[in-house]
Parts: C-alpha cells; structure tokens; sequence
C-alpha cells in the first residue's frame, strides 16, 4: 500500500482552490479500532502539500470521526489563510459545520 494511501477511505468532497489547476479534496476514512488505544479514523488533504495522512484519535468511532472532521477543518482553514483560496459551492464556508457559524 502506498504511504499517501488510506486503509477505508469513507467520505470525500471537493473544493474549489485558486491558484492550482484541478481541485483539493478532503478525505476521511472509516473509523478503525486500534488495538492500543480505542478508535482512531483517517483524514487526508489532496491537491496541496504532502498529502500527509493524519489520524485522530477517539474513545469511540463517532468521537474519532468527530475529531478528524475537526482536525481537517482546522487544517483547510489554516491553507486558505496562507497561500491558498479554497472555496466550496463558491463560498468561503466550506460546509463542514453542523451549526451555523456566527457571522451568518
């Protein structure tokens, strides 16, 4: 298996980016047991940087999945305040909140 390469990959969705020609995906995997600690779940950027798969870590698969959805957020938003415009659907929100955010 490539290192770049998920175990389960779950979800994916695509954004819009200036500034690289096609577009950048956010992938999750399935969350997976881990026989050390307790669930853990994938999460990888594709179209930018290392294409780094990252995990987070959970009591259960919901909090792992919870996490990685997070994580990954944070980790968009960190691109689109560096070099990177990413949109989504051609809003700056990249729909990945369950609650409307208070500048709505």
């Amino acid at each position: 298996m490539n290192a770049n390469q998920m175990i389960d990959m779950f979800v994916e969705r695509e954004f819009e980016v200036d500034g690289i020609e096609g577009t950048l995906k956010l992938r999750l995997g399935k969350p997976q047991p881990d026989p050390r600690i307790d669930w853990y779940c994938e999460y990888q950027i594709v179209g930018v940087s290392d294409e780094k798969i990252y995990k987070a870590y959970g009591v259960d698969s919901m909090q792992a999945l919870l996490l990685a959805l997070n994580a990954a957020k944070a980790l968009l938003e960190l691109y689109a305040r560096g070099e990177y415009k990413i949109t989504w659907l051609g809003q700056d929100d990249f729909g990945l909140s369950m609650t409307k955010s208070s500048s709505d």
